[in-house]
């Protein structure tokens, strides 16, 4: 078949990016690699769709070449191809060298036995180092414009193979030494300081040697194919992990601090770093801020090299407007210390953060980047332990006076503001209470007040008291160990409850993320409140959410006479439901709930012999089932528990309906219909002071939850459910 026209790559180009997976699945997946290769050197197709062809398998090479062989040719053509081009100038040069060098990577070919890599490495540094490769690269204008692009690609590899250019320090050093565009500096820069960097680090990891000597010095691959150093990056891949934002921690570099240079390769090293700072200034910010990054890992911690390499860096670093530029400076500054950093370079890091967190000017995520550097500001000598959150030591609370949050503020802004304040106050402790005036623990409070006004409101956004809630537990987190100011952020929330109960659902999942400092009061608080309520509420929906929270073994009687009060106003099927819920909660802490005093005499037998007390460890097999004797009905402890709290809420003539059409199953999975009252009576009788005269069986359903254990629908539950029915007649045959 022939090559393709300009249309037709265009609609299969639409094609494939709608959905490369069902395109590569279709009938054209497997033979479009073959057809965008071939028609590269169609005549007939101009450059801007070759360009275009190319552009798709910079993002895709996976896809067109999923597995080694193909990679490895796919590659072995593009680099015929770039071979034959005319001498001419060409967009297509550029575009070649990197669609190459990405399908090697994305392949996983690229290796010492890898015939394609033997070709492109060579071909990259000779770019790189401004050489005049022949007139098969085009004219030498256009070979030095791809110097950029050769740098770019190296560092790509040099990322992917960490220790690749090992044996290429002392060339690229020499590059950059030499006169040339400024526009050269910044490729040549990042390539030498990321080859030094992983060159250092894998050599300290793998404890290859004791010294650095020939750090700096050209080396040749055993099998003679080039300065690339195969076997440093194979240790790279074993020691060193990819480039991340952030250092890691002293304790994970693995004895960076081993490798220690010879004085002879100390003052190379040295020279090499000072010359690739003193260059940073021609730079874009992004990139000095990359190469500070870089630079910084490679002596962070080395013997024999000091941070003051740096210094003359700071004194122009220190006023920069550049967010990238700060944070690196902030990242030197929390690897080294005092060692680089004094008190006064300190006490002026803060007074620019300070006054740049409130500054009108700058836009939002400028002053939360602001507000996250104090935040985690990195002290020379901290007082608390390693990874304690604490306020800046020279942070002075006259600078934040303008940091203080506002309900006016943005929420974003208004937690970070908030965060800094609850700082201060875990510092301030109960000094402010012995002072004059306003503290920032009163001004807290007020804060939080106007917090839950807000989120109180009837109606109100749910974003408000969303914003509530983040701010309570970020006070409860912060302030953890100071019970006097965690009093009135309990009793706080608990009036926020009264106010608006609909809040439940917050209230259940801050108590799972606060700790016992504020979840313990709050409890206790919240469960006084709710079984002092009458079971008539509208909110009652919400009280038994919250009940099945904070209900506690010490306050059982309260909380059982809470649900009886609201059993006879479950007349919805969702309350009806979640009454359910709260009085299954739990077989084990069934005896101590479900038996009240004035319900011990149900407990006799027909002999008037005491029945022993139920144990917590009783199954719940055992609390269903029943056993049948020649001398009658005996029922085992659990079961005799079961007949007293059924009786207990069938005092109220509670009727349990079926789930309204459309709506979800119950929250139990409980389906079962409803006795008539006449039938129950009969059942039950009505002569004695024990009877259930106004009880119906729905009332009473609840003791088919525990013999059923929550499967209804198993095989076996009918039998249970008649065998429960049958213990509450045997009750009343044994009165």
């Amino acid at each position: 078949m022939g090559p393709l026209s300009r249309e037709t790559w265009a609609q299969r180009l639409g094609a494939f990016r709608a959905s490369p997976s069902a395109f590569m699945a279709g009938p054209e997946g497997e033979d479009l690699g073959r057809d965008l290769l071939s028609d590269l050197r169609s005549e007939k197709l101009s450059e801007q769709t070759k360009v275009s062809l190319l552009a798709l398998s910079l993002e895709y090479p996976a896809q067109l070449w999923p597995d080694a062989p193909a990679a490895e040719a796919a590659a072995t053509f593009l680099l015929d191809t770039l071979d034959s081009l005319p001498p001419r100038p060409s967009a297509l040069r550029r575009p070649l060298l990197l669609a190459a060098t990405t399908t090697l990577v994305a392949g996983d070919v690229l290796g010492p036995t890898s015939g394609a890599s033997l070709r492109l490495l060579p071909l990259l540094l000779g770019l790189a180092a401004s050489g005049d490769l022949g007139p098969r690269l085009g004219p030498s204008w256009e070979q030095r414009s791809l110097q950029a692009t050769a740098c770019e690609c190296l560092r790509e590899l040099e990322s992917c193979k960490p220790g690749l250019l090992g044996g290429c320090l002392g060339l690229l050093r020499s590059l950059l030494g030499q006169e040339g565009p400024v526009g050269q500096v910044q490729p040549l820069s990042l390539l030498l300081a990321l080859a030094l960097r992983n060159s250092l680090v894998i050599q300290a990891k793998a404890r290859a040697r004791a010294s650095g000597q020939g750090l700096f010095t050209a080396r040749v691959s055993p099998t003679g194919s080039g300065p690339w150093d195969w076997t440093l990056a194979e240790e790279g891949d074993a020691h060193l992990q990819p480039q991340a934002p952030s250092w890691p921690a002293a304790e994970e570099e693995g004895g960076l601090s081993a490798l220690e240079p010879s004085p002879e390769e100390a003052r190379e090293l040295r020279a090499a770093v000072a010359q690739l700072l003193d260059t940073s200034y021609l730079l874009t910010p992004v990139a000095q801020a990359q190469l500070l990054w870089l630079l910084g890992w490679a002596l962070r911690g080395l013997r024999g090299q000091p941070p003051v390499l740096f210094k003359p860096q700071l004194v122009r670093l220190l006023g920069t407007a550049q967010l990238t530029l700060l944070h690196a400076v902030l990242a030197l500054k929390a690897a080294f210390g005092e060692a680089l950093f004094t008190a006064q370079d300190e006490a002026l890091l803060l007074r620019r953060l300070t006054v740049a967190a409130q500054h009108p000017a700058l836009p939002l995520p400028a002053q939360l980047f602001y507000l996250h550097c104090l935040l985690s500001f990195p002290e020379n000598c901290p007082l608390g332990p390693a990874g304690e959150e604490a306020a800046p030591l020279l942070l002075e609370p006259q600078l934040c006076c303008g940091l203080l949050p506002s309900l006016q503020h943005d929420p974003m802004a208004l937690l970070a503001r908030l965060h800094l304040l609850c700082l201060l106050c875990a510092e301030d402790g109960d000094e402010e209470e012995k002072g004059q005036g306003q503290g920032p623990r009163r001004y807290l409070e007020e804060l939080l007040a106007g917090l839950w006004q807000r989120a109180a409101l009837s109606g109100g956004p749910r974003a408000l008291a969303t914003l509530c809630f983040q701010a309570s537990y970020l006070v409860a987190r912060c302030l953890s160990g100071q019970p006097a100011a965690l009093a009135p952020l309990t009793h706080g929330l608990a009036q926020l409850y009264r106010a608006r109960p609909a809040l439940a659902p917050h209230f259940v999942d801050l108590l799972d993320q606060v700790g016992s400092e504020l979840g313990e009061p709050l409890r206790v608080v919240l469960r006084q409140d709710l079984v002092s309520r009458s079971g008539k509420d509208e909110a009652l929906r919400w009280h038994l959410q919250m009940l099945a929270k904070v209900a506690d073994q010490d306050a059982q009687p309260e909380t059982l006479r809470f649900l009886q009060a609201a059993a006879a106003y479950c007349t919805d099927w969702g309350l009806q439901q979640a009454l359910l819920q709260e009085s299954t909660c739990g077989p084990r802490n069934l005896p101590r709930f479900l038996l009240p005093h004035r319900q011990s005499n149900a407990l006799h037998g027909p002999q008037g012999h005491r029945v022993p007390t139920p144990s917590p460890g009783a199954s719940p097999q055992e609390a269903a089932g029943a056993a049948v004797s020649s001398a009658g009905w005996r029922m085992t402890t659990e079961g005799q528990a079961l007949l007293c709290w059924g009786k207990s809420l069938c005092c109220c003539p509670c009727l349990l309906g079926s789930p309204p059409s459309g709506s979800p199953g119950p929250v139990l999975s409980l389906l079962m219909g409803a006795l008539g009252e006449e039938r129950a009576r009969d059942r039950w009788g009505g002569g004695r002071s024990g009877g259930l005269p106004q009880a119906r069986a729905p009332a009473i359903i609840c003791c088919v939850i525990w013999a059923s254990r929550r499967q209804p629908h198993q095989e076996g539950f009918g039998s249970r459910k008649r065998k429960l029915l049958q213990l509450f007649a045997a009750e009343r045959d044994l009165r």
